[in-house]
């Protein structure tokens, strides 16, 4: 009698969910730690695909999934888009991904809008294909006026993207604001989760499913 297969658990993001992560801050820190993709997989019973990329933005993390998933949609069980911060540029080289913190052409509308599109496309791509899905903010940077009068801001689908509309002034929220900043993060120069905020992001989106 064959044994069934585990399901993946199919993530990408930025520094927060990359298993290879290393401070800039502490750059002799041991960051080996678990990081959520992991520990969610495991309570998920799940095999995790993770192809988070520090410093990325939304088109790394969306066009990574997209590719995968081009050639991988059997046995997934679920996709995450842990969704960057909004100024970030993404661009290829020969061929590899490189990324900018801040993207100096253009403003905070048009940067909210951009993400906006992305998450509506990842949304519409997953629902075409039936394929298991929740998209999450990890750190909210977007203008607020826009994030909440964009045509697209309207057709996002609430059950699958957790925390949404992601502002906290909008009641939602973003997984930077469920983390206490003296126990979850590796430092007051490093707003990177630790183990133990790795370990809470885990449990978030667990109970979020």
């Amino acid at each position: 009698m064959k044994t069934k297969s585990k399901k993946i658990l199919l993530v990408s993001g930025c520094s927060w969910s990359d298993n290879n992560f290393n401070s800039i801050f502490h750059p002799s820190l041991d960051c080996s730690w678990t990081k959520w993709p992991e520990l969610l997989a495991k309570k998920l019973d799940m095999i995790c695909v993770n192809l988070s990329f520090c410093g990325s933005g939304q088109e790394y993390i969306f066009s990574s999934l997209i590719e995968y998933l081009s050639d991988n949609k059997n046995n997934i069980g679920l996709i995450i888009s842990a969704w960057s911060r909004a100024p970030r540029r993404d661009y290829q080289l020969d061929e590899k991904w490189r990324n900018v913190i801040t993207d100096v052409k253009g403003d905070e509308k048009y940067f909210t809008s951009r993400s906006l599109r992305y998450y509506y496309i990842f949304q519409i791509f997953c629902e075409r294909f039936n394929l298991p899905y929740k998209q999450v903010q990890m750190i909210s940077d977007f203008d607020k006026r826009t994030l909440l009068n964009y045509n697209l801001s309207k057709q996002v689908n609430e059950k699958h993207f957790i925390g949404w509309p992601v502002e906290s002034k909008l009641g939602g929220f973003s997984i930077w604001d469920k983390l206490d900043q003296d126990k979850h993060f590796i430092s007051k120069q490093d707003r990177h989760p630790n183990a133990e905020g790795q370990k809470l992001i885990a449990e978030i989106i667990y109970e979020n499913i």
